[in-house]
């Protein structure tokens, strides 16, 4: 930990953005519109190599739980991190040196936008069943989200992310970039429900285990069985 590298990674949210940023889909709709897993994919896999590769083959890189690389960014001893937004103002805010935000990188040169997600803890509105009103409940909600949209989301991005916790221009232009590279996949919604798919490069890169497709296949039929009972709850 004393020693300077290119890159210190971490074993937790870090590594659930890489399947999103190579453009690989954990759950999508297939030509009928059902939702199906399909994150088993040649893609995958070699998404799956290229961060093993830069995790435990590469000397410039090095590999901590999470907050430590936050301590070694501060201290100059990595030139890139993998952070979340919040990372600019409850972390870094308070940083001597300026630094830049770029995207994760994509996964080869035919990849046409940058890609990311958003972390395992979504907001969500939830309305009972014993509801008296549910029309007025979602009109409520609505009015909320608009105002919401119109006000808080403008003050956070365009003033409070590109102003006050940003250090140049070009990183406002890089956050436009992966503000519009979102990736929202619906395992990660639900993950709870379809346990551990969201997690799944995750724990393979943490264990440097490259076999996704046995990995895959021993939990194949729990993800196919907890898809099922959600797309059913919505059906519902």
């Amino acid at each position: 930990m004393d020693d300077t590298y290119g890159f210190v990674g971490d074993e937790v949210t870090g590594l659930d953005v890489w399947p999103a940023a190579f453009d690989i889909p954990l759950i999508a709709a297939n030509d009928s519109g059902e939702l199906e897993v399909v994150t088993n994919s040649e893609k995958m896999v070699s998404g799956l190599e290229k961060i093993l590769n830069l995790y435990y083959n590469n000397e410039g890189s090095y590999k901590v739980y999470y907050w430590e690389k936050y301590d070694m960014f501060k201290a100059n001893k990595s030139l890139f991190i993998a952070a979340r937004l919040i990372t600019l103002y409850n972390e870094l805010r308070d940083m001597d040196v300026d630094f830049g935000v770029i995207p994760y990188p994509k996964y080869d040169e035919n990849q046409t936008k940058y890609y990311g997600n958003c972390v395992d803890n979504y907001s969500v509105f939830v309305i009972p069943a014993n509801g008296s009103d549910t029309a007025i409940t979602g009109a409520m909600l609505e009015a909320m989200s608009c105002e919401n949209y119109r006000t808080v989301i403008p003050a956070y991005y365009d003033i409070a992310l590109t102003s006050k916790y940003t250090r140049d221009e070009r990183s406002v232009d890089m956050l436009d970039l992966i503000m519009a590279g979102r990736h929202y996949d619906i395992s990660i919604l639900h993950n709870d429900t379809i346990p551990q798919l969201s997690y799944l490069f995750r724990n393979l890169v943490v264990s440097n285990n490259p076999d996704f497709a046995s990995t895959y296949k021993s939990m194949q039929t729990v993800f196919n069985k907890s898809l099922k009972k959600v797309v059913e709850k919505y059906a519902d």
